[in-house]
């Protein structure tokens, strides 16, 4: 299942409705969809493939169709384009920038 609904409760029992939604997306189980024909692509696989493979260049071409297919995507990749570099993650977990970028390319982000 590649989403999974979670709900919160305090110690007590007591359920945190309707204050925060968390949701966990499998993306090593999208990941594995990359290539399938974008029609046959459910929307959460098509945002997983959008974040998991946004920044990679050997895999920009089918980034690119996929964004074309749902217009939340088309503003995704719009502001994507304002969010911090390799180089700002790095200063801002204090790891070298090698590091930062051998870890993105280790997990294919």
């Amino acid at each position: 299942q590649e989403m999974t609904w979670y709900t919160m409760q305090s110690d007590e029992g007591k359920r945190l409705q309707d204050k925060l939604n968390i949701i966990f997306i499998d993306l090593v189980s999208i990941r594995k969809k990359y290539g399938t024909p974008i029609e046959e692509l459910t929307p959460v696989e098509k945002w997983g493939l959008f974040f998991s493979y946004i920044d990679n260049e050997k895999k920009i071409d089918y980034v690119k169709d996929l964004v074309k297919t749902e217009e939340g995507l088309m503003a995704a990749n719009s502001i994507i384009r304002y969010m911090s570099p390799p180089e700002t993650i790095a200063r801002c977990v204090k790891l070298p920038l090698e590091k930062v970028l051998e870890l993105k390319e280790k997990n294919n982000l």
